[in-house]
């Protein structure tokens, strides 16, 4: 190229689409000795997987402040980006097939096209363009990935103006059945940043919780979706936003929530528990989407979920406190006019379930419970549920 780039050039522009145009370095008998300086009609297309064992994940050079170079990934079956280096790609287009992601932080400096399916496989993908940096057709982003696994995220840049982000995550049960909208308020001051998404799929127990998250204090797992977002902030000063996540049916296996009184919760990590605020949010049952508005900057923390957490105000005489020490005075929690069939758990500060009859006989003494403080959920034959706090005192 050194000695007639000029020549070459002008022979390359006049090509057909797809073709190439390299720097070899060494002998040239390595594919990692061939460093990729542009693309004919600005577009390459790959049958194959994308290996980088070069030395630099820079292989794109000479990338314009509008990158306008594109990768076109067409494999029929599934392809991987993997090599011992990762990439900085100027657009990345996904076609059919399925992409695995076997390198970690790769970079697009302008959009990601999605027309099939990007594995993340406990990988980051990094896009460094705002709210044009994912253009979609079809297929969706499979997350999925447990904590000890390592999220599957993807990371795209925020600009400091109002804006609409969609991440369509997949859950591999259907396209973008998991998709994520972001929006940052047009009445909200603050710089540009990142923000990191991930979701992963629980047990109905609601384990795995996110690393370093506690468990559910005062309120039971049964009561929430079987799945976790992780929707981390990266600014100097955090945005007012709205967030809308989506469901799918499979997260509901064995909970007792009622669908359309589920509220967004999350994680506030400085006081160690998850729903110190309730958001206000419209339920889409049809759509399985959970739209919350106008959360403030300052609450702007990354874990989150959906639950049913309002407590119902009490029609019945409910006890607060029982001292069960053998005296015949209190030793039993007992509600009067308690209907027939009337389930009840109870548990621990600590989440823990520590009792559930499904015909509760006002029979329960905290047998084998130190004293504390513990939470219980009343729900009747009709489905009218209570909870609150019951303390125990021996």
């Amino acid at each position: 190229l050194s000695k007639s780039e000029a020549l070459f050039r002008g022979l390359f522009d006049n090509m057909t689409s797809g073709s190439g145009i390299y720097e070899v370095i060494n002998d040239g008998s390595k594919g990692s000795d061939y460093i990729i300086r542009g693309f004919n009609r600005k577009s390459l297309e790959l049958e194959g997987n994308w290996i980088n064992n070069s030395e630099s994940s820079n292989i794109f050079k000479e990338i314009e402040e509008i990158p306008n170079g594109r990768l076109i990934m067409l494999g029929t079956n599934n392809t991987e980006i993997s090599g011992a280096r990762n990439t900085s790609f100027e657009n990345l287009i996904i076609k059919y097939g399925s992409v695995l992601l076997k390198t970690d932080e790769n970079t697009i400096e302008g959009y990601l096209e999605l027309d099939g399916i990007l594995q993340l496989n406990g990988k980051k993908m990094i896009i460094n363009r705002s709210a044009e940096g994912i253009s979609y057709i079809s297929g969706f982003i499979l997350s999925e990935n447990l904590p000890d696994e390592g999220l599957g995220e993807l990371q795209i840049a925020v600009s400091s103006d109002a804006n609409e982000y969609i991440i369509p995550f997949g859950s591999s049960l259907n396209e973008n059945d998991l998709q994520v909208r972001f929006i940052t308020s047009e009445i909200s001051s603050f710089s540009d940043g990142t923000v990191t998404f991930a979701t992963y799929p629980t047990n109905t127990d609601n384990s795995p919780f996110p690393e370093n998250a506690f468990e559910f204090y005062n309120f039971s797992g049964d009561f929430a979706i079987d799945r976790f977002w992780k929707i981390a902030a990266d600014f100097q000063t955090n945005p007012e936003f709205s967030l809308e996540l989506s469901y799918s049916d499979d997260n509901f296996e064995n909970n007792r929530f009622q669908e359309d009184k589920l509220q967004l919760i999350r994680y506030n990590e400085p006081e160690a528990i998850w729903n110190d605020i309730v958001f206000d949010t419209e339920i889409d049952i049809i759509n399985n989407t959970a739209l919350t508005e106008n959360i403030a900057g300052t609450e702007f923390y990354q874990y989150w979920c959906l639950a049913e957490v309002e407590q119902k105000i009490d029609e019945l005489l409910i006890p607060n406190g029982i001292t069960p020490n053998n005296d015949g005075l209190n030793d039993q929690w007992i509600i009067d006019d308690l209907p027939e069939n009337t389930h009840v758990i109870i548990y621990n500060r600590w989440g823990d379930k520590v009792y559930e009859s499904d015909n509760y006989q006002n029979d329960w003494g905290a047998e084998e419970q130190l004293s504390g403080a513990f939470y219980y959920i009343i729900t009747l034959p009709d489905g009218v549920r209570y909870t609150g706090d019951l303390n125990i005192m021996k």
